[in-house]
């Protein structure tokens, strides 16, 4: 039974990290597009 539990925690585990990898991943392909935007539509203040 333990070892059970021990395995699905492992599993939520991997889960969790896989999906804030996938987020982080999302993320940083935003700021690249706005960097991009950026560099196509200077703006002066």
């Amino acid at each position: 039974m333990i070892e059970i539990e021990v395995e699905m925690d492992s599993d939520v585990l991997a889960a969790e990290s896989a999906r804030t990898a996938e987020t982080m991943s999302e993320q940083i392909q935003q700021i690249m597009e706005l960097e991009n935007l950026e560099e196509a539509y200077p703006t002066t203040l």
